[in-house]
């Protein structure tokens, strides 16, 4: 397994972790995304998704947690999905996205979160952002001039940064900071 991301509560001992592997008996191997419950620096639960890669996650409280990724459904999506009490709780698709890569959350009803869409069949992209409020995600929206929003923090109150690539038609990238003020 290849842990991926996680998010700890100092102050309550507690973390939540993804992982991505293989598992399953020999006859049944599915390449599946782990949700690791982890109490005192020792695992106490783990939940599957068969269908879905979450690559990122954000706690607000040991109960309330979100994390994002994709899923192929028709085609590739981003995917969030709510973890409550070291379960998957329900997911849901971002539209206008084709991968999430980050999510910050400052309470347990406000997140932000960041990504890419696939633009063209040539493997072209474009960052995007999305607002998820009362556990429903909105829409992404397109960042102008990046490809892909790997990392996102907010400090709370909607005051958030994110990083990732702009990448040119020569194929040459650079780093980009984006930053998001909502409400």
């Amino acid at each position: 397994m290849t842990a991926i991301g996680i998010s700890c509560l100092w102050k309550k001992n507690i973390c939540v972790g993804l992982g991505f592997g293989i598992f399953g008996p020999d006859t049944n191997l599915q390449d599946k995304t782990a949700v690791i419950d982890i109490k005192a620096g020792k695992p106490s639960g783990v939940s599957y998704l068969v269908n879905d890669e979450l690559d990122a996650i954000s706690c607000t409280t040991p109960l309330n947690c979100m994390a994002v990724g994709h899923g192929v459904r028709k085609q590739e999506v981003g995917v969030i999905s709510v973890i409550k009490n070291g379960r998957v709780a329900g997911d849901s698709i971002v539209t206008g996205s084709s991968w999430l890569y980050g999510i910050s959350c400052w309470s347990k009803k406000v997140c932000e979160g960041s990504g890419l869409v696939d633009t063209s069949s040539s493997g072209a992209t474009a960052a995007v952002t999305f607002s998820v409020r009362n556990g429903k995600a909105g829409g992404a929206g397109r960042v102008p001039g990046s490809s892909n929003l790997v990392a996102i923090s907010c400090a709370g109150k909607g005051i958030c940064l994110a990083t990732g690539t702009n990448t040119n038609t020569l194929g040459s990238q650079k780093g980009v900071v984006y930053s998001i003020i909502s409400k």
